[in-house]
């Protein structure tokens, strides 16, 4: 096992909730990477001496560690302590996810043309051709850290197949976003892309802020609830609920059409 990378390992699932719910890999494995630079290690850099991948790595605390490790076909690895559950999905399918403020998500994923400066009084990131008294530069990333995010993330993925597809798109000299996007969608990558973005764009944010001496604010960051599903073993309560929820002005204007209200009158005269 690569020496004292467990620690930084088992640090980054209690970080992200891996003693309540599951974690995908590519999670774990880029909260790893940021609390071990805060210590001054470089964590891939040990991986690779080590001859050693991620997945190797978790397994192995997995087993020493009494963790849960889940493997999916076709998509990234889960893993959690024991106990803990796999995510919650929405009505469409997906997990809550979290995600970044505009401003902040559009300065620190993209490249700016402009000079980006954070405004704390309006707690707002603007671009601007003079910096405002009292404002904090802010760095833009350039093109090849951006492509790089984007190759990390190839080489955190668990199926060879993918990995080599989307690390050749990343790495051609006509790469492109689009491409690299559709081949994301076209492996159901999206939410281990999306994860994976918010957890680096996260760190970099929180070491920016660390650096300038600013204090790092919850609402750069939130959590997309989770939609309720309806389905049909509670949509006459949730019909009642919303229907009990509007104003008399609000009710006047519901449409409902002939035949679902003649079939229900014939529902109730039978039940009568």
């Amino acid at each position: 096992m690569a020496a004292g990378l467990e620690r930084y390992l088992l640090d980054a699932l209690k970080q992200l909730g891996g003693e309540i719910k599951l974690v995908p890999g590519a999670r774990v494995a880029s909260a790893a990477i940021a609390l071990a630079k805060r210590d001054g290690v470089d964590f891939q850099s040990v991986l690779f001496h080590t001859k050693q991948k991620f997945g190797v790595l978790a397994r192995e605390v997995a087993k020493t560690d009494n963790l849960r490790l889940i493997d999916r076909a076709g998509s990234d690895f889960l893993i959690g302590f024991e106990g803990a559950n796999e995510e919650i999905k929405s009505s469409r399918g997906g997990p809550a996810s979290p995600s970044i403020r505009k401003d902040f998500y559009a300065a620190f994923s993209h490249v700016s043309q402009s000079e980006l400066y954070y405004l704390p009084d309006k707690d707002l990131i603007v671009a601007l051709d003079a910096a405002p008294i009292g404002s904090i530069p802010v760095p833009s990333p350039t093109y090849n850290e951006v492509w790089h995010l984007r190759e990390q993330f190839a080489e955190s993925l668990q199926d060879k197949q993918k990995e080599a597809v989307l690390l050749t798109a990343v790495r051609s000299p006509n790469r492109s976003f689009r491409v690299f996007a559709d081949l994301v969608r076209m492996y159901d990558l999206s939410e281990d892309w999306h994860a994976y973005q918010y957890d680096q764009l996260r760190a970099i944010i929180t070491r920016w802020a660390e650096k300038a001496g600013l204090p790092v604010r919850d609402n750069w960051f939130s959590q997309k609830s989770a939609r309720p599903t309806v389905t049909g073993a509670n949509a006459a309560t949730t019909l009642a609920a919303l229907l009990a929820s509007l104003t008399d002005d609000e009710l006047a204007r519901v449409l409902i059409p002939a035949d679902v209200i003649q079939a229900a009158l014939a529902r109730l005269e039978a039940r009568s």
